[in-house]
């Protein structure tokens, strides 16, 4: 599949094959969706409340998620769960992992649906890092890795693999080239800030798909599919709205056909289990987390060095 068609065919699907009715009944399963306020991640938590899951939605801002939650209250009688959840913070990344195994021994599906789009060049994170990259990968990165646990417990308990479902772009295509510029990862750091105004917002945020997405691959190597399935895909855009944006998800999350996809970065829901990769882009040996160098440092270190 060309760049072009690619672009076109995510931007603008036809009638999706697949709808949250196809869902099965997820009565006594968890599921935690990250930015589930608004936008994609709302839907997707009322799609998930439909079929009867807990469902915990994170937030960074509390009052929003209060209003979220009782706005989704009103629509499906069922009521979520607030976690507070900045992506921008890894601190507030480890306790709201901590908050998760305080109520919780097992999770049946993390989505990663989290992120931002283009803010200005100068935002950084908490910890010093491109605001982009350090939200839409690190904070993912530590979330998903500090979960793993009660995932894995999951599988174990239940027989059934656990899921990590991550939210990318077709944007990965106008990521640098090798994916991620590492030098512009450093935090702090006023050669990484000339590097990232040189990129620009928009390769800043490609570079976060990109690495969103071999990230996810890695995950997919070291797991094997009867534990976890790991799956990266495109949110659909421009004539759909976000009700029909979190169908790819909800699919990847919930539906059995998708226990076969471990490992793949889907298009829109029309083409079910089409990989959105085009050749060149995506590495053919998953990338691990100490492949991307400085910007992975303080991720590593925190987790290693706390028990939560």
């Amino acid at each position: 599949m060309g760049t072009v068609s690619s672009i076109l065919e995510q931007n603008f699907p036809q009638a999706p094959k697949w709808s949250v009715n196809d869902a099965p009944d997820l009565d006594g399963k968890v599921f935690v969706v990250t930015g589930g306020n608004t936008g994609i991640g709302f839907e997707t938590c009322k799609a998930l409340l439909s079929k009867n899951a807990k469902v915990y939605l994170c937030t960074r801002c509390p009052k929003r998620g209060q209003d979220a939650l009782e706005q989704l209250h009103q629509l499906t009688g069922k009521y979520t769960e607030v976690l507070s959840l900045d992506l921008a913070n890894l601190d507030s990344v480890r306790e709201a992992a901590r908050e998760l195994t305080r109520k919780e021994t097992e999770i049946y599906c993390l989505i990663n649906n989290g992120g931002v789009l283009g803010p200005p060049l100068e935002a950084k994170t908490a910890q010093g890092y491109d605001l982009q990259f350090g939200t839409n990968v690190l904070g993912h990165y530590l979330f998903t890795t500090l979960l793993l646990p009660m995932l894995l417990r999951t599988s174990k308990t239940s027989g059934v693999p656990a899921r990590i479902v991550t939210v990318s772009s077709f944007q990965h295509l106008f990521a640098p080239k090798g994916g991620v510029d590492y030098d512009s990862l450093v935090p702090n750091s006023p050669n990484a800030d000339r590097i990232r105004e040189r990129m620009g917002r928009e390769t800043l945020y490609s570079q976060s798909k990109w690495a969103l997405i071999a990230f996810t691959n890695e995950l997919a190597r070291q797991y094997d599919p009867e534990d976890i399935i790991a799956i990266s895909l495109n949110r659909e855009m421009m004539l759909w709205d976000c009700s029909y944006g979190a169908l790819s998800s909800l699919y990847a999350g919930t539906d059995p056909g998708a226990l076969q996809l471990s490992g793949k970065a889907l298009s829109s829901i029309l083409f079910l289990g089409r990989e959105l990769t085009v050749p060149g882009r995506i590495p053919k040996t998953p990338l691990s987390a100490s492949d991307f160098g400085i910007g992975w440092k303080y991720t590593l270190e925190s987790e290693k060095g706390s028990s939560y």
